[in-house]
């Protein structure tokens, strides 16, 4: 069992699960005659907790893990998006920009064959080796698969900007 004094953790392990839960009782107890919040162990929380413990590793710093948490939780409620929605608000994004319909137009090729390849795929769970493949199965000169690669460069990188 773990909890924390005065920021430091303190550890115990116990023979069994019937002493355990004596113990954490009596922490509880001690805890509110001390006017802290009362601890409260519920044997659903204590298995997240393990299962995320180790996850997570023992190494790993909570308060790390935490503003990890905190700085993607808005990205992480907007829920799922794939990479075909995503294009689309791209897309969008640009023409209430300003962007020409022409220059526009130009994405079209590139972003089409991209969703025939993985337009139903979540953008959270595109990796660099799902573009390097989806690039180098692109025919053209060099400068036209620059072009390309910019254009898909530029859609994730603005899908990291927006927290989309």
């Amino acid at each position: 069992m773990q909890w924390r004094v005065d920021g430091k953790r303190k550890t115990k392990t116990f023979a069994t699960r019937e002493r355990q839960l004596e113990f954490a009782r009596s922490l509880a107890g001690a805890a509110k005659r001390d006017g802290l919040a009362a601890l409260r162990l519920d044997e659903h929380e204590v298995r997240e907790w393990r299962s995320f413990r180790a996850q997570i590793g023992e190494e790993a710093n909570l308060e790390a893990v935490a503003a990890c948490w905190l700085k993607h939780s808005e990205i992480m409620k907007a829920g799922p998006m794939t990479v075909s929605e995503a294009i689309e608000a791209y897309t969008e994004a640009k023409r209430a920009e300003g962007v020409s319909p022409a220059t526009i137009s130009h994405y079209g090729p590139i972003f089409g064959r991209l969703e025939d390849e993985i337009g139903s795929k979540d953008v959270n769970a595109v990796i660099s080796g799902d573009i390097a493949h989806f690039m180098a199965s692109q025919k053209g000169s060099d400068q036209t698969n620059r072009t390309r690669f910019a254009r898909v460069r530029a859609l994730f990188n603005w899908l990291v900007q927006s927290k989309k």
